[in-house]
């Protein structure tokens, strides 16, 4: 986020903390000194320091062309809440080329995907991967309420979907056994995990070579990457959520 130049995507499906981890992001590094104006559709989180802006495309007031008056207004970091077409695609990556830091969302499930839809919608892929500096696909599930949150195992054919015979243990998983303080449903709040890929130089030149988003995905392993599958997993062994409610609400390949 701390980066001067480049831009950070943050990918994923509708209602899974892309807005609210932008806005994380924005008032980690607001101050006084930095300009940074929004494009969004509509502006959901209102905040001090930051100039908000709406597309409305009835007066041709759309992404690219408050992007282009962004441009030419000093601006510091760019915030586009979606990336809908080449036009802004195209506009977003000059941005960042040109010394700009931009955040941004895509409609994708995966990094990788996130990365190879760029290059679908007519971005070079040269323009591409000098540019991309991180993706970070969030996912959100039901967080178990304190107040009534009591152990439980689950079924040992279900544990063994994610874990080797070996590793299991008689540690316990817990659930929500349903109180007032949540309405009887035993969730309380959301929790949130991630699947953040710093992009490498190796990577970096997959993109340039247009290599398949297979290879792309098998590069960050090297690097210490971790997939969703396992932040999914480290918070159901930390109490916060559990593995039915990952696998109800997640539209990721968990067991990959």
């Amino acid at each position: 986020m701390k980066n001067p130049t480049g831009i950070m995507f943050v990918s994923g499906p509708n209602g899974s903390g892309q807005t609210t981890t932008l806005d994380a992001a924005i008032n980690a590094i607001r101050s006084g000194r930095i300009n940074i104006p929004t494009i969004e559709d509509p502006v959901e989180i209102p905040g001090p320091g930051v100039m908000l802006r709406r597309i409305n495309p009835r007066i041709d007031l759309t992404s690219a062309t408050m992007l282009r008056a962004f441009l030419r207004q000093d601006a510091d970091v760019i915030m586009v809440g979606e990336i809908r077409d080449t036009e802004t695609a195209k506009i977003a990556t000059e941005a960042a080329l040109t010394g700009h830091l931009v955040f941004a969302t895509l409609r994708t499930t995966t990094t990788p995907q996130a990365i190879v839809r760029l290059m679908e919608i007519g971005v070079e892929a040269y323009v591409v991967a000098p540019t991309i500096t991180s993706v970070l696909p969030p996912l959100l599930a039901a967080r178990i309420g304190e107040t009534c949150k009591e152990a439980s195992c689950p079924p040992r054919g279900v544990l063994l979907r994610y874990f080797t015979a070996e590793g299991l243990t008689e540690a316990p998983f817990f659930r929500g056994r349903g109180c007032a303080h949540c309405r009887e449903t035993g969730d309380r709040g959301h929790v949130t995990f991630h699947e953040l890929v710093v992009i490498t130089e190796e990577i970096r030149q997959l993109i340039f070579d247009r290599q398949s988003m297979q290879e792309i995905t098998c590069a960050p392993t090297e690097d210490g990457y971790r997939p969703l599958r396992y932040h999914g997993l480290n918070k159901v062994r930390l109490g916060l959520t559990t593995i039915a409610e990952i696998e109800e609400n997640g539209s990721f390949d968990l067991t990959a």
